[in-house]
């Protein structure tokens, strides 16, 4: 097959949209990706170089057999800047018609588009929100949340009293912003689908980032579903739960495009409530997030796995989701309502016969489960395993674990593999679930907070991998051998503990 040639925009800089993407392709030898350089991202909450990015689009479009770009990155400056600008109509419409133009010079280049439903966190923060969310933004959400119950199915006594109360409590300034903003947001959606119509644009993936089932994410998501009806483009459009998976899950379903391939994928829950459970921070059950995700990435759900191209082992909690970091005092249906053991021994069954396994492992949030982590060690499958996921939400591990399964099969080279495979076993499974809680009281000791770690970013990253070896050792010590001789750094991309970079060192 000749070579295939990728252009790719992350939504921001960070390793989940910047890096993993690109790790995933690694190996893949009839692929190549083409990034900007790291210096035209930005960084948090300041923008992008956009006439930088756009000269390097435009400059590597016409020699790319296709394009994954995020318009939150090439229209506002990155997934934060989204949530800050005071961008022009005329700004927007220039990028339209640049789009538009790039299109025509360079027909046969597919173009793939992802465009998130801006978030509405359910707690009090400015960390990656206007200044004024810090104090007003549980108040935020509850107005928007009430707001739209109101409308669609009507409040009690007390809800209507809350709604009444909160409105006063938000200064109106406040609420206006946030609003306009958000409208803002919509309406370039709404210009975004257009270019979906006219063909401009092969596929569009709409990530809903924290969604929940009323609040403005949803008044939102109600506007964008009506568009996409009118526009007669709903074949062309997915709209799933999400957001840091969609660079790597559009990456792999462009692959899949360009090489005329539908891979067939059994699924395997670990509990027999898994897909029935709605996970924290979504919207809707898991089963049906895991039939959109395989829709969107480009496979086939498959009934039987004998003659499947990828196992994929989704492990779920029994009957209710925590966060990982509380699974030491897990809710008791995590054991009677699920049998890990059985599930571990399915998934050695396919390995022994030869099966590509991919896990994502669902049972929490912002973690993985220490306990299925175990028994698979024991069991000696973590290393025979092609992909493994158990980051953030369960979307955001559904759509990596898939893309990671895609160029698995592209045949990404085994030591790439591993790799892969040992970043997010230290990211996900250990980090995630333990150490971040322990170095998180060092920050403190220190005087610092969680989300800004002052000056102390290399201790507290060294303090962090000194942890994570320890922990290895002893939680994991029949899997990775090699991995007490391996080199590597962790680092800090938004100078904070929410999450980590892992470099390795030759």
């Amino acid at each position: 097959m000749p070579l295939k040639t990728m252009l790719y925009l992350p939504l921001d800089e960070r390793p989940c949209n910047w890096l993993f993407p690109q790790m995933m392709t690694r190996g893949v030898a009839q692929l190549e990706m083409l990034t900007p350089p790291q210096e035209l991202l930005g960084r948090k909450k300041t923008p992008a170089d956009l006439e930088g990015l756009w000269a390097f689009v435009e400059e590597n479009f016409s020699r790319s057999s296709c394009a994954v770009l995020s318009a939150e990155m090439l229209f506002l400056g990155g997934l934060l800047p989204s949530r800050l600008h005071h961008m022009s109509t005329a700004w927007i419409a220039r990028c339209m018609e640049r789009l538009r133009a790039l299109k025509k010079s360079s027909p046969e280049t597919r173009l793939y588009l992802f465009e998130l439903i801006m978030r509405t966190p359910r707690y009090s923060s400015s960390d990656e929100e206007p200044d004024y969310y810090q104090e007003y933004g549980e108040r935020i959400f509850r107005y928007g949340y009430l707001k739209d119950k109101q409308a669609r199915q009507g409040l009690d006594a007390q809800e209507q009293e809350d709604l009444h109360s909160l409105a006063n409590q938000i200064p109106p300034e406040h609420r206006a912003d946030y609003e306009a903003r958000r409208n803002f947001n919509a309406a370039l959606l709404e210009n975004v689908l257009e270019l979906v119509r006219d063909g401009v644009v092969e596929l569009l993936y709409i990530p809903q980032d924290d969604s929940c089932e009323f609040g403005y994410t949803a008044i939102d998501q109600k506007r964008i579903h009506q568009a996409i009806r009118r526009l007669g483009v709903e074949d062309k459009v997915y709209m799933h739960p999400g957001a840091d998976e969609a660079g790597a899950e559009l990456v792999a379903r462009a692959w899949l495009e360009l090489t005329g391939r539908s891979p067939r994928v059994y699924v395997e829950y670990g509990s027999l409530l898994a897909a029935q459970i709605i996970p924290l921070y979504e919207d809707r059950i898991l089963g049906a997030s895991v039939e959109q995700h395989l829709l969107a990435c480009g496979c086939e759900r498959w009934d039987d796995p004998w003659t499947a191209d990828l196992i994929l082992a989704v492990n779920a909690p029994g009957r209710v989701m925590q966060e990982s970091a509380d699974q030491q005092e897990g809710d008791v249906t995590y054991q009677s309502f699920r049998c890990l053991r059985a599930f571990v021994k399915r998934i050695g069954r396919f390995v022994e016969a030869g099966k590509p396994v991919a896990v994502a492992d669902c049972a929490y949030a912002n973690g993985g489960d220490l306990e299925f982590l175990r028994l698979m060690d024991k069991a000696g499958l973590l290393e025979k395993l092609v992909s493994y996921k158990g980051w953030n939400t369960a979307c955001n591990t559904l759509g990596t674990t898939l893309a990671q399964g895609v160029f698995a099969l592209a045949g990404q080279d085994r030591a790439q593999l591993r790799r892969n495979l040992l970043y997010h076993l230290l990211d996900d499974g250990l980090y995630q679930a333990l150490v971040r809680a322990e170095v998180l009281c060092r920050v403190q000791q220190d005087g610092l907070s969680y989300f800004d770690l002052g000056t102390g970013a290399r201790k507290y990253g060294e303090f962090a991998r000194q942890r994570l070896l320890e922990h290895w050792r002893e939680r994991l010590p029949s899997s990775f051998s090699d991995l007490a001789s391996a080199r590597f750094e962790i680092w800090f991309p938004w100078n904070r503990l929410f999450e980590i970079g892992i470099t390795w060192r030759t």
